[in-house]
């Protein structure tokens, strides 16, 4: 938060509500009085995100958004300011206008950068499937096979369809490709603490394998 003023003011505890375009994500707070200075001064948050269980147009938003977090992307975020808590309790009339016409922007991005959430793969018995129309794409099935994955996020969440691609190797060499369009898969998802979610997802593998002709 940029402050031109050639003096310091403490402000008190700053609420804002964060959003991702319009979709309002829920309410955030200092950790502790502000005390601005003159120039940039660095404001942590803490917040929490709000359910909306039944509001599919949400949700899809609410999956982009951590979609593009995953992916180490930098997300437009907005802090628009709500209310501000003075030490004594004050109510000052100038500061409380300022505060509700405040719009501050939250590049939001993971510190590490794209995270990696799958943490292991498990395929069972796997059968190919040839037909000499198409030799060199037989399909592939398998009896079983599960996906280990971990997330930086607290809360539970359902993975109903998704895409596989692996590369078949052999010397370190990738000697050939199997590849599936989306379909359905089942979800179990456990949440260590807030800050972690561990879980498996089984997905239905029924796909095309393509050797590397190279």
């Amino acid at each position: 938060m940029p402050s031109r003023s050639s003096f310091g003011i403490q402000i008190g505890v700053l609420s804002v509500g964060l959003y991702y375009g319009d979709l309002f994500l829920g309410p955030a707070q200092t950790s502790s009085p502000v005390n601005l200075t003159t120039g940039a001064n660095y404001i942590h948050l803490v917040g929490r995100l709000v359910p909306y269980t039944d509001n599919p147009a949400a949700l899809a938003q609410l999956s982009t958004l951590f979609s593009s977090y995953l992916n180490g992307d930098t997300i437009p975020v907005q802090a628009r300011g709500l209310s501000i808590a003075l030490p004594g309790g004050q109510n000052i009339d100038w500061l409380s206008k300022g505060i509700s016409a405040l719009t501050l922007n939250v590049p939001l991005r993971s510190p590490t950068g794209k995270i990696a959430p799958i943490t292991a793969i498990t395929i069972e018995a796997l059968s190919l499937g040839f037909d000499p129309s198409a030799p060199y794409a037989p399909t592939a099935n398998s009896s079983a096979i599960a996906a280990g994955f971990g997330l930086p996020f607290g809360f539970s969440l359902d993975i109903v369809s998704l895409k596989n691609s692996f590369g078949i190797v052999d010397n370190r060499t990738i000697v050939a490709s199997l590849e599936s369009p989306y379909g359905s898969s089942n979800t179990t998802i456990t949440s260590r603490n807030a800050g972690y979610t561990v879980g498996e997802c089984v997905p239905s593998l029924d796909s095309l394998v393509t050797p590397n002709r190279d």
